[in-house]
């Protein structure tokens, strides 16, 4: 008898084309980090940091494709933060909500 199984690594689907990070593990994250707000462990990228006295402009940036020479980046404004000096969470900008406490 043959088993097929299906593993979905922490690099969520690897699949570019049709980015797959599953829900679940983007709340667990959440859970357990008040820094992460949002994921997409099916791209890699970078962070951009424009740091000053009063906090930081975060923009990270994701590749489209690893799988061949490229600078095209993903568009958007689902992966910039504004932390403002003593800020202590960035949940709810651009992901959900933080869960009420209590």
């Amino acid at each position: 008898m043959r088993t097929h199984r299906q593993f979905v690594t922490a690099a969520g689907s690897a699949a570019d084309k049709n980015p797959n990070t599953p829900k679940a593990l983007v709340d667990a994250l959440r859970d357990l980090n008040p820094w992460v707000d949002n994921a997409d462990l099916d791209h890699h990228g970078f962070g951009s940091v424009t740091a000053t006295k009063t906090g930081l402009d975060v923009d990270m940036v994701r590749t489209q494709t690893i799988k061949k020479k490229t600078t095209k980046t993903i568009a958007g404004d689902d992966f910039r933060y504004k932390i403002a000096r003593g800020q202590t969470s960035i949940k709810g900008v651009n992901g959900p909500p933080a869960k009420q406490q209590g």
